[in-house]
């Protein structure tokens, strides 16, 4: 009612699948709920499964010192492991 289009669960490391979980169970059905804190491709799964719609990456992508080719990997792997789980 106040006008968001979408809500970020922040820090999702914290409040973990159960807790979003929970969360989303209070919110409007056809409200996106992107994880955010802690979202990577190895926990994908479980936060969509919580019915996360995506996630924010920020220091899964980037930390100071990375060199260019492992943030490439990074984003590489976060796009394939995302597109896997949300074909499911």
């Amino acid at each position: 009612r106040a006008g968001a289009t979408a809500l970020k669960a922040f820090p999702a490391e914290v409040l973990g699948p159960k807790g979003i979980k929970a969360i989303k169970a209070v919110l409007p059905k056809d409200m996106p709920l992107y994880a955010v804190g802690g979202a990577n491709p190895d926990n994908f799964r479980e936060y969509f499964a919580a019915g996360c719609a995506g996630f924010g990456l920020g220091t899964y992508i980037y930390k100071p010192g990375m060199a260019l080719d492992e943030i490439t990997a990074h984003a590489k792997a976060a796009v394939n492991a995302y597109d896997e789980e949300a074909a499911r």
